[in-house]
């Protein structure tokens, strides 16, 4: 995706409004935010709304600058920048910073179908490790201020592409 310097401008223009923003409803009262989250409204509530705004201009501007997704891979940090996705197989051809080509699984369905998740592929993992993982997943999805419902089908999926062997960031987290 290319966007020309102006408006990768004017979208750190926003992202610097929605963190403007986000710092206001930080300073609310712990009981206030208990009365907005018990307001929530999947599609419209304000922390939905921030969350998920920073998120989308985020994403976008690193998109733009084609440093969307860092991961570890042959145990180092490396920029994945995916350069074509089939949907009909569910993967994507990506390179790393090192020029190296990679297959990554995508999941294109339900809350997911517009915005794939993209699943690299871990090395050989002792089945011990896959539990730790799982179970580190599961701390930090539950101290989230989510719903369970906002967050379990990504879990699920998680847990499932890590006993096969592949994992992707965490964009709920």
């Amino acid at each position: 995706m290319l966007l020309s310097n102006n408006e990768q401008k004017s979208l750190k223009e926003v992202l610097k409004r929605y963190e403007q923003i986000e710092d206001i409803y930080n300073s609310f009262s712990q009981n206030t935010k208990d009365i907005i989250l018990d307001y929530h409204n999947y599609e419209g509530s304000l922390p939905y709304s921030i969350h998920w705004g920073l998120t989308a201009i985020t994403e976008l501007l690193a998109m733009a600058t084609g440093k969307f997704m860092k991961t570890i891979y042959n145990n180092k940090i490396v920029e994945v920048n995916v350069i074509q996705i089939n949907y009909e197989e569910n993967c994507a051809k990506a390179t790393t910073n090192d020029e190296e080509y990679v297959t990554l699984l995508i999941y294109t369905y339900y809350e997911f179908a517009e915005e794939p998740l993209l699943f690299m592929p871990l090395p050989e993992i002792q089945d011990i490790q896959k539990l730790a993982m799982i179970h580190k997943y599961e701390e930090w999805y539950g101290n989230t201020d989510q719903n369970t419902t906002d967050w379990a089908l990504e879990f699920v999926v998680f847990v499932r592409n890590i006993l096969i062997n592949h994992l992707t960031k965490a964009s709920h987290l």
